[in-house]
């Protein structure tokens, strides 16, 4: 049974998006794109696979795959894809800061491997074909499909967790488990801030997953936008992942 409607405030969530542009695709503006913190060195695009103690790197630009050392941050690199579910061995697109250079091989003479000096992002639902595309992060309806590292699934009886940046009238609205909420927000440049955002109290049977969206949100420092994935940040730590979802 729903609860009378009332409003609360979730003041303070600021997003800023990295800064920094994807070397395999071209530079973007604030509403899309894959941004990294570190402006010194691009980000790399491929997909990553990992088996027997060999790790492969195929860059989605040129479709060149090579070995990756084990040195470097790839350890954060092959924790992130032994984490996130897929087949063995199958391959994930990932983003990392890196360089190229010779190593001995396990077979025949030295070649070119990947050295990940940065570990940048681990994207599951992402391909290379769709990492190239320049979803921008308003007047798109986001899905929610993982939280704190969880996959999210929405129930039959339950609408789908989502948020959607509006520009003709400046409003963020959406759905966050058992309630609607809104609020605004104000966009300039890379940082994105939200204000007066309210939501109705209707008892429902998933108050605590919409709290914990909540609060994720609350959490949020920054977010990256790589294809058609919204990945909101607490400093380097992912808590939300959203699709774009197209009506």
């Amino acid at each position: 049974m729903k609860a009378s409607p009332s409003l609360f405030v979730l003041a303070g969530l600021v997003l800023v998006a990295c800064a920094s542009e994807s070397h395999d695709n071209p530079p973007r503006a604030a509403g899309g794109g894959v941004r990294s913190d570190i402006p010194s060195q691009a980000v790399m695009v491929g997909l990553y696979a990992y088996m027997a103690d060999a790790a492969s790197f195929t860059r989605c630009s040129t479709g060149t795959r090579y070995p990756v050392a084990m040195e470097g941050d790839h350890a954060a690199l092959e924790r992130a894809y032994l984490a996130t579910p897929h087949e063995p061995g199958a391959p994930v697109l990932v983003t990392v800061q890196g360089r190229y250079e010779s190593r001995p091989a396990m077979e025949g003479g030295p070649r070119e491997h990947l050295i990940v000096d940065r570990f940048d992002g681990i994207w599951p639902d992402e391909t290379c074909e769709k990492s190239g595309i320049d979803t921008p992060i308003r007047n798109t309806y986001w899905k929610l499909v993982e939280l704190s590292g969880k996959t999210v699934r929405t129930q039959p009886d339950q609408r789908e967790v989502h948020i959607l940046l509006r520009t003709d009238t400046a409003e963020a609205r959406g759905f966050a488990g058992c309630n609607s909420f809104n609020g605004g927000f104000v966009l300039e440049g890379t940082t994105l801030r939200f204000t007066e955002f309210a939501a109705t109290q209707a008892a429902c049977p998933y108050l605590e997953e919409e709290t914990a969206f909540f609060a994720a949100l609350g959490a949020v420092t920054s977010y990256r936008i790589l294809g058609e994935t919204l990945l909101l940040m607490s400093d380097s730590t992912p808590v939300a992942r959203l699709r774009a979802v197209y009506f």
